[in-house]
């Protein structure tokens, strides 16, 4: 029974990202054959390069490979047009041209770092391409190849762009967990790596292979890996087992100086605005004191701060005085019931550090913290007491 390969779990990548890679082929393919008849009206000879194609499936398929990347896609077929084209001119045998034309423009790659595969087929094209081919000589290099490969490099950088502007909007598992890693207090991979690149670059020695992954995506493998594994522990943990039922929370009047005595005084960075009957209202971090502080101070932090910690003793007055006029309102709120593991992409995505526990109706119970959740990845939830 034969192994289909690239449908194990390692090697899957979204149905959407491959309807994208397949109508970005489709673009970049009808890009070129439309604008060689536009800018090449009486062009005798051939204006596609069969080795379009095989590119446009690497730039596509397998944007993150080192031979998807824009000095061996023009490199690659730089050397293949030159080398091709010398083996077509010069070499009788077609057999022997084809074969040296092949191994040439491999070994020419591979000494400028741009291996790019469709560099073979366009090296091939120079030898077995009929008459129309040979005729153009080293023009064949310039028309239709590089010709080609430019329209081919602009469309993959447009494209590539859009697709990874969509990535971020949808983001992957794996995407949200490596934003974590630019988050303050965040769930990492204990510390530096337990390798560096000299150690990195021995082993990919010791293997004697090409790996079709440069250094730094190795390095990303292995650190979203461990971050796998840190999240993983969070499968089988709820909610109420993680929040803190020792939270602050205070009502919408509350004068911002008590506000933020109490929160110095506690050690913590948030608390919650509630309504006489418990119901959460808002949020009130840090951030909302700084934000503030920084408009009513135009920049002078300490001035801002100042200000809104002092009343103005009037009936009306033009700046915050409560937590309700600086807490942000409609604050994500989670269940008791709910998975720690499915709230991690919500803390990352929103970028907060506090999320109400309420019941069945909305009133508050405690509170999650992303300092919490972390300390519970990290196997330490002693650490992520307080927040």
């Amino acid at each position: 029974m034969m192994s289909r390969g690239n449908d194990s779990p390692s090697h899957r990548v979204s149905e959407a990202r491959i309807f994208l890679a397949a109508f970005s082929a489709l673009l970049s393919i009808l890009a070129i054959a439309w604008i060689t008849r536009l800018f090449l009206p009486g062009w005798g000879g051939p204006l596609l390069v069969a080795s379009m194609g095989a590119s446009s499936v690497l730039l596509f398929a397998v944007p993150a490979s080192p031979m998807s990347r824009p000095w061996p896609l023009v490199g690659g077929h730089l050397c293949a047009g030159v080398v091709g084209m010398s083996c077509a001119l010069y070499v009788p045998d077609q057999a022997l041209a084809a074969a040296l034309a092949v191994s040439g423009t491999l070994l020419a790659m591979h000494f400028l770092r741009c291996l790019h595969p469709p560099g073979g087929a366009a090296a091939l094209t120079a030898v077995v391409g009929g008459e129309s081919v040979h005729a153009l000589g080293y023009q064949f290099v310039v028309t239709p190849v590089m010709f080609d490969v430019a329209i081919m490099l602009v469309m993959s950088q447009l494209l590539q762009r859009l697709l990874r502007g969509s990535a971020e909007m949808h983001g992957t598992s794996g995407e949200v967990i490596e934003a974590s890693l630019r988050r303050p207090r965040e769930i990492s991979a204990n510390g530096d790596l337990p390798f560096d690149s000299g150690d990195l670059d021995a082993a990919l020695r010791d293997m004697d292979t090409y790996i079709d992954v440069d250094r730094e995506d190795l390095r990303r493998i292995y650190t979203l890996a461990v971050l796998h594994g840190r999240v993983r522990r969070l499968d089988d943990l709820r909610v109420e087992q993680a929040m803190d039922r020792d939270y602050l929370a205070v009502e919408f009047a509350t004068p911002l100086a008590e506000l933020w005595q109490a929160l110095e005084k506690r050690g913590l960075r948030g608390a919650a605005v509630i309504s006489p009957g418990r119901h959460v209202l808002g949020m009130v971090t840090l951030s909302d004191f700084r934000r503030h502080a920084e408009t009513l101070g135009q920049g002078d932090l300490g001035e801002g701060l100042r200000l809104l910690m002092t009343p103005s003793g009037t009936l009306e007055s033009d700046r915050p005085e409560v937590a309700g006029q600086i807490m942000s309102r409609h604050p994500v709120t989670a269940l008791p019931a709910q998975r720690l593991a499915e709230l991690v992409p919500v803390f990352v995505n929103r970028c907060i550090h506090h999320m109400p526990v309420v019941d069945g109706r909305e009133k508050i119970l405690g509170m999650l913290t992303w300092e919490k959740v972390v300390a519970l990845a990290d196997g330490n939830p002693a650490r992520g007491t307080g927040g």
